[in-house]
């Protein structure tokens, strides 16, 4: 539950004991988090922050979207590494979230995000269509298929558990963030997430949610997952009903 690296010490929510690194994912463990990202490096890390989206404009079709406040490589702190791969020094829109999550639903690819698939008059003749825009390729599909399973272990085994579905699988990941308040990371306020993606096998859906200060629940897995699976369910339904199967 402990983790010294130089000066600092770096702690899990629960001390976790020897983890796979499926594990780590599942139980969201910062140390495992950042022994992993050790192994990448900085350039690596930052290599992989800018192709997932994150410091860059999503390009949706709305007025008014703004991008994360992050530092280019150069300008990274002695701590960066200990501090961005759990999430801190480093900041997201749910935009951009989705279509993190989105990539790993799209075997790899980044797609740009759009309001309006079509325009359909009242004869039901389609007059536009905006079909989707691919971006890049950012991992391989055999990645994003092994990342899929893990992110099933974070729903079916860890702390995703209140996501979970009962007529299909899903995956997904939590997330607990300190706002900062001060200047500093307040301990008491939070921004609490969960992204993720259904059906497991066949995605259709990718959905972020964010909640901004929950009380007194704030993790991730107690207040975001379950909005997550409502969301999910009554859409699946929906399109069901449509006619365009889920499974």
């Amino acid at each position: 539950g402990e983790y010294r690296v130089g000066k600092r010490i770096l702690h899990d929510h629960t001390p976790h004991g020897i983890m796979t690194f499926k594990e780590v994912i599942e139980k969201s463990s910062n140390i495992g988090t950042v022994k992993v990202a050790a192994r990448f490096g900085p350039e690596k890390m930052y290599k992989y922050i800018r192709v997932f989206g994150f410091y860059e404009r999503t390009g949706v079709d709305l007025p008014g979207e703004v991008v994360g406040m992050n530092r280019p490589l150069s300008k990274w702190l002695s701590g960066s590494m200990l501090a961005i791969p759990m999430g801190q020094e480093v900041t997201a829109t749910a935009m951009q979230l989705a279509c993190a999550i989105s990539v790993i639903a799209n075997n790899g690819f980044y797609v740009r995000p759009r309001i309006v698939k079509e325009i359909v008059a009242e004869t039901g003749e389609v007059v536009k269509e905006f079909t989707p825009a691919l971006v890049r390729k950012v991992i391989t599909p055999k990645t994003a298929v092994y990342m899929r399973y893990i992110l099933n272990g974070v729903v079916e085994a860890g702390t995703g558990k209140k996501a979970k579905v009962e007529e299909f699988k899903v995956g997904g990941k939590t997330g607990t963030s300190q706002k900062i308040e001060n200047g500093t990371y307040s301990h008491s306020k939070f921004m609490s997430s969960f992204i993720g993606f259904a059906p497991y096998d066949k995605p259709i859906l990718a959905v972020a949610v964010c909640v901004d200060e929950p009380h007194p629940l704030y993790y991730g897995g107690e207040v975001s997952a379950p909005v997550f699976r409502g969301v999910v369910e009554e859409t699946l339904k929906y399109l069901n009903t449509k006619g365009l199967k889920a499974i």
